[in-house]
């Protein structure tokens, strides 16, 4: 690593063309062609020209700033959603030098900037007894929870809405703060306000990110990089074959969140009770719905958290009946489907909620098509809110809009082809190279298999990231849950660290080796039974 430093330097040292450098450091490929950029190409119709429709053609500036190596670290971890979060901290934890970049001011990503405020849903086994979410997700709850005042109970929390099915509501602000502080505690490094825009190569092997910020271009060198932008932009860049994506016309399945302030959640609640057919269309019979009326109470009671899921259908449907009928609101509005599946999740002490609600369908990851979609979104947030939330919606009286989503909440995006990728057979069958086991509904655990992390096209890179997770169809919705993608960043961040010790590429890496590391990091990785056929034995890992 320091001879590539040195020698990284040393071109920069040497006064090559800006050109020259990139493409001996690997930063540059196809993106900047030999011959001049042709530009003005672009729609029209869409933008406008104001040069008479004649092309223009643009040259490169060899006089802009050598891009430098700024940083060098073990581990770099790109992207600091819930999945960079754990991959960093739990690569910090195995004794690895870590260095977190993100475009935010702070980790978490959607969980804690685009509006979301509560965390879903299955800690628990089917059986209600069996806690399957740990590791660091485990410590960041329980340390979200001593920051707020109180216990958090696991016990408590095994059966909400069904069996195995936990919301955790919290304040987004704070958890910022947790997330930091963890982070600062185990030594992570962090470079906030940054974009990785592309890896470093030298050959197929990933030697590091380059990342811009205000100042220009700059290098990151590591002996492994994570990939958890969520779009694979490292991976992309790297050269690892893609998935491919959707139909632009069947779009992207993604929301537009707002967070609303002033709401009454005591006067909801106790419609709620009065009423608990409106929470009818999660199906079941009337007892049914009353037991989940008194858990969404206590809840609130106890320990101040509100957290009503949309349902696939009208939730609060004579809310919703009411609003079309006398205020003018459609379920379908400016393009967004399903306005009427109102996921409502917040906590008593801010006043603030959450609305999930809507469904929006982006054609592309492009920025024209996602700043259409965010356009159209907020709209969708006010036009929810005065005719269907404020007039019809008890507790909602008094509520305003106190921020909208900083980014549009895609559910999917690029996703990598890896050493294994796992299909809807591959669900439920207990894998050898498990980094770490969720439920992810009722019907049984699933793993976290860890070669679904290893990109086929690269070397001395993972992947942790739910958007990105080599999975399609149904199978891919609860890897890219907030609880899964924390657990999938650990096992990710743990391999890391063990790469950057060795030197071992992370294809090669041993199993064993990384399992091990995960129990005393308090992964589940199965019972005592499955541990032992895993030639694990460490008591930590089984109830």
């Amino acid at each position: 690593m320091k001879m590539f430093v040195e020698a990284a330097q040393e071109n920069i040292l040497s006064c090559l063309s800006r050109r020259s450098f990139l493409w001996r450091l690997g930063v540059v490929g196809a993106a900047l062609p030999s011959a001049p950029l042709l530009v003005g190409q672009a729609d029209s119709a869409d933008f406008g020209r104001d040069d008479g429709g004649e092309e223009r053609t643009f040259t490169e500036d060899t006089k802009a700033p050598l891009p430098h190596v700024a940083h060098e670290a073990d581990v770099v971890v790109a992207g600091g959603g819930m999945a960079g979060f754990g991959a960093a901290w739990a690569a910090a934890k195995a004794g690895a030098r870590v260095l977190l970049l993100d475009n935010h001011n702070a980790p978490g990503g959607i969980y804690t900037f685009h509006g979301i405020q509560g965390m879903t849903k299955l800690f628990y086994a089917p059986d209600g007894r069996t806690q399957v979410m740990r590791g660091v997700l485990q410590e960041m709850v329980e340390r979200y929870a001593r920051a707020e005042g109180w216990k958090w109970d696991w016990e408590r929390y095994s059966g909400y809405w069904a069996p195995g099915w936990t919301w955790w509501c919290y304040d987004a602000e704070l958890l910022k703060l947790v997330l930091t502080e963890m982070l600062e505690e185990v030594g992570v490094s962090m470079l906030f306000n940054v974009w990785v825009t592309r890896a470093v190569m030298e050959g197929d092997k990933v030697k590091g990110v380059v990342y811009e910020d205000k100042e220009g271009g700059h290098v990151v060198l590591g002996r492994c990089v994570v990939d958890s932008t969520g779009d694979a932009l490292v991976s992309l860049t790297a050269g690892v074959p893609m998935q491919p994506l959707p139909h632009p016309e069947q779009g992207f399945s993604s929301t537009f969140l707002f967070r609303v302030g002033n709401v009454d959640g005591e006067r909801l609640v106790r419609y709620i009770e009065e009423n608990p057919s409106e929470i009818g269309a999660y199906g079941g019979d009337v007892r049914e719905y009353e037991k989940r009326v008194q858990r969404l109470a206590r809840e609130w009671r106890e320990f101040g958290m509100l957290a009503l899921p949309d349902a696939a259908g009208s939730t609060l449907k004579r809310c919703v009946e009411h609003a079309v009928a006398e205020q003018g609101f459609r379920k379908d509005y400016l393009g967004i489907s399903a306005l009427d599946r109102l996921g409502i999740q917040g906590i008593r002490r801010t006043g603030i909620v959450q609305i999930n609600t809507g469904l929006l369908g982006p054609r592309n990851l492009s920025a024209k098509e996602l700043t259409d979609c965010q356009i159209r979104g907020r709209k969708a947030a006010y036009f929810v809110l005065d005719r269907l939330l404020r007039p019809c919606v008890p507790g909602f009286e008094r509520a305003v809009i106190v921020s909208t989503t900083v980014e549009l909440g895609v559910r999917t995006s690029r996703k990598i082809t890896a050493e294994f990728n796992p299909t809807s057979k591959d669900l439920s069958v207990p894998q050898p190279d498990t980094v770490a086991v969720f439920c992810p509904d009722q019907s049984g655990l699933a793993d976290i298999p860890y070669r679904a992390l290893v990109p086929k096209g690269a070397e001395y890179l993972l992947v942790a990231s739910g958007r990105s997770f080599p999975s399609a169809g149904q199978i891919a919705h609860p890897y890219r849950e907030g609880a899964a993608t924390l657990l999938m960043g650990q096992g990710a961040g743990v391999a890391a660290a063990l790469v950057a010790r060795t030197g071992i590429a992370p294809r090669s890496l041993d199993i064993g080796l990384i399992q091990k590391t995960l129990l005393s990091q308090n992964v589940y990785l199965g019972d005592a039974s499955r541990l032992a056929r895993l030639g694990l034995t460490d008591a930590r890992g089984a109830e």
